[in-house]
């Protein structure tokens, strides 16, 4: 669950980071905007989720104003549901400047001389953007993705206050189980501790290799 709710988020992320930076990577006050969750702690970005998307939030009391919906406990649960998307949500407004900051850099460093030379051959603006600015980002963009997957893998805040009580996010639940008042519990957050470490050599054998592939490309 924890590693589904974090690879959807990450690629979400990753994918508008993008598009922002394909289109806007020369407008001042588009980056700006990008980037403005960057400054928000992940604890208050997910507090603010929380007012937003909980059944008794911001988005429920619209609908209960405008008669879409009779009670604000009918608005769809989108916060501690079991497809996590309050804390997919969260994830992805908190990462996605990150992802847009590097992107913006990586689209200033792609040189005009090939966007120049796509036009020359007859390529249209938007076929500019498909086949040689976007590869570019994504491929710039990878090394910078599997480090924003593995901290979200490992995120505690944000998944304690969005995430459901079953199943946990890994985070939580070994947490839960160090603080267990049945000692002998306590030695699954030990199994849990180990296997998010082996994820993470994992994780950097993967950004390794990525690094290495591009270098060997370049």
């Amino acid at each position: 669950w924890t590693l589904g709710v974090s690879g959807v988020a990450t690629a979400a992320a990753m994918g508008a980071a993008v598009s922002v930076a394909a289109r806007l990577w020369d407008s001042f006050l588009g980056r700006r905007l990008a980037l403005v969750p960057l400054a928000v702690p992940h604890l208050a970005g997910a507090l603010g989720i929380l007012l937003l998307l909980g059944q008794s939030g911001l988005l429920s009391r619209f609908a209960f104003a405008a008669g879409i919906i009779a009670s604000p406990s009918q608005f769809p649960a989108m916060v501690y549901d079991r497809f996590g998307i309050g804390l997919v949500v969260a994830f992805f407004w908190k990462e996605f400047p990150f992802l847009a900051l590097t992107a913006f850099a990586l689209r200033a460093s792609i040189p005009n001389a090939w966007i120049e030379a796509a036009q020359v051959l007859g390529a249209s603006t938007r076929q500019v953007h498909r086949a040689v600015i976007r590869p570019l980002l994504v491929r710039g963009l990878l090394p910078a993705a599997i480090s924003v997957f593995a901290y979200l893998v490992g995120q505690y805040e944000m998944a304690s206050l969005l995430g459901p009580s079953a199943p946990p996010a890994l985070a939580v639940l070994t947490y839960e189980r160090i603080t267990d008042p049945m000692t002998e519990r306590r030695g699954e957050a030990y199994v849990l501790a180990v296997l998010a470490m082996l994820l993470a050599f994992v994780l950097v054998g993967a950004y390794s290799t990525t690094r290495r592939r591009l270098a060997d490309v370049e």
